[in-house]
């Protein structure tokens, strides 16, 4: 692991988590959530059919085209796949940010884990990269969706049968093309074919944990909203401003 397991239990405790552990120098990213027992998996491979992912795109192709603004490129998968993952459809895409107070809020703002202890994922992106023999061009850089090569491994026409695959996950910058992935400063980790916990990558050495206790969830989410993280600037759209507003009638 990057550093054992540490308790937080207010933003000025992230602060100087991140600060003694050294991992606020942006090359690291994070990942909120609201149960500790969560592992480190994409919706589509916690729920173990890997293999539907040609069925999911082609019926979300079916019938998306009159409820979007613009109609993404037949030609273009990783776009369909974006647009799903956008949406709630279950991809190998999981959702990671730049920015430790976002994924902070993302482990204390659900009422449903409101009694469980949740977690702050820290990620070193370029361990995990040199784990999946990526090779960066220059320095620090990850690769961008759509543009490098070497994701052309985990592209959706790729992936399809490659069922015996050893290919492990990758961190990638994805265009971000959504006002709820810019709000959320939002990057992301691809699994293959083949289902690979981030926290197995390795043995964990890509990975650490900052414990949030679930008696500090409702503490932490009012600092957070104090400096102005929340559903309404994270989730930038009309639902999120509706229920802001009823919000004020509390």
């Amino acid at each position: 692991m990057l550093f054992e397991d540490r308790p937080i239990e207010s933003v000025p405790d992230l602060l100087a988590a991140l600060e003694d552990l050294a991992v606020g120098d942006n090359r690291h990213w994070f990942r909120g959530h609201g149960d500790t027992s969560w592992r480190l998996l994409p919706k589509l491979s916690r729920i173990g059919k890997p293999e539907a992912e040609p069925l999911l795109i082609k019926r979300f192709k079916q019938d998306a085209p009159l409820l979007v603004d613009r109609i993404p490129s037949d030609d273009d998968d990783w776009e369909w796949l974006f647009l799903m993952q956008h949406h709630g459809v279950p991809t190998r895409l999981l959702d990671w940010t730049e920015n430790p107070l976002v994924g902070l809020y993302f482990a204390v703002n659900a009422e449903s884990h409101a009694h469980t202890d949740g977690c702050l994922w820290c990620l070193d992106p370029m361990g995990l990269n040199e784990a999946a023999r990526y090779q960066p061009t220059f320095g620090a850089d990850i690769p961008l969706i759509g543009s490098d090569e070497h994701l052309k491994l985990y592209s959706p026409q790729s992936v399809r049968g490659q069922s015996d695959t050893e290919v492990m996950p990758i961190a990638a910058l994805g265009m971000r093309g959504f006002s709820r992935i810019s709000a959320q400063a939002g990057v992301f980790t691809i699994g293959h074919y083949r289902p690979v916990p981030i926290e197995d990558v390795d043995g964990g050495a890509h990975v650490g944990r900052l414990v949030v206790p679930a008696q500090a969830k409702p503490a932490i989410l009012k600092q957070l909203e104090v400096l102005g993280f929340s559903e309404k600037t994270l989730f930038p759209d009309l639902t999120s401003l509706a229920k802001h507003v009823a919000g004020l009638l509390e």
